[in-house]
């Protein structure tokens, strides 16, 4: 994870990182960047010492020299926003968004643990592990899964989690996880993904046979966006998915587990020339 989100100031990040330059040889100095950035270099001292705020017109090209990403640059950019911030309402709604954008760690599932991603059931099975002690052979967790799992697939779900190293046993033998959360790593193969998001589909068009609207939600809209639009939805999913690991990770009695499933496709072009 990049270092910025260990921050709350972005002053403090800012020196940091000028002074990793420094040390690595680039050209980390004060001077230099307030001349990229078009600032007097005695006002950007200021601005560095708390003395002034950033201009947001010099926002843009501050976070180039900084070579951030599109998710970190959200979040410096945020936290220069905070720092500006008059209001505590507008304070609360900085600091649930940094929220949203640091996330929770996560680590990765590795190419030789892709079997994770081969049947629906073995992540819910983890998940159903990580929300309570679980003892003995897993068989017990068969009808809690819906639609309900037999006794042997359950007791098979947790053979390979354990196998797999995903799910460990305590010295007094009960079951818990290795990691809190986990994601895809980039060497699964591309077909084992695909093949879990279409199983995660599938148990979605059940769901919207077989679960009551009062326990489910599956809604849907149909819009209209240019290239920077689209990318600004895939941050916005993305920024979903982080709030959803931050509630769960928050959350230290749950009762039920929930398929959260995103999905952004196209459905027509605006023009001849959009089509790929």
């Amino acid at each position: 994870m990049h270092r910025v989100y260990d921050h709350e100031d972005w002053r403090v990040f800012l020196q940091e990182e000028l002074e990793r330059r420094r040390e690595g040889g680039a050209d980390g100095s004060v001077r230099d960047f307030a001349r990229k950035m078009g600032v007097d270099s005695a006002q950007f001292h200021r601005i560095l010492a708390g003395r002034a705020p950033l201009p947001f017109r010099h926002l843009s090209a501050l976070v180039e020299l900084l070579g951030l990403d599109r998710r970190a640059t959200a979040f410096f950019e945020e936290l220069v926003r905070l720092d500006r911030a008059r209001t505590e309402e507008e304070k609360s709604r900085c600091r649930e968004r940094l929220s949203a954008l640091r996330g929770v760690a996560a680590s990765p599932v590795e190419g030789t643990q892709a079997q994770f991603y081969q049947n629906w059931r073995h992540t819910v099975v983890r998940a159903l592990v990580g929300s309570g002690r679980v003892r003995g052979d897993g068989s017990e967790l068969a009808g809690l899964a819906s639609p309900p799992l037999s006794e042997q697939e359950a007791r098979d779900s947790v053979a390979l989690l354990l196998d797999l190293g995903l799910v460990e046993r305590g010295e007094d033998g009960s079951l818990r996880l290795r990691d809190a959360h986990v994601v895809s790593g980039p060497d699964i193969p591309v077909a084992v993904v695909r093949g879990y998001h279409r199983e995660s589909i599938q148990q979605a068009r059940r769901a919207l046979r077989e679960i009551p609207p009062g326990e489910r939600d599956i809604s849907a809209v149909t819009t209209a966006v240019d290239a920077a639009g689209f990318a600004t939805l895939r941050e916005m999913a993305r920024e979903l998915r982080q709030k959803v690991q931050k509630l769960s990770h928050g959350t230290r009695s749950p009762d039920r587990i929930f398929q959260v499933n995103v999905q952004l496709f196209p459905v027509a072009w605006g023009s001849r020339g959009g089509a790929p």
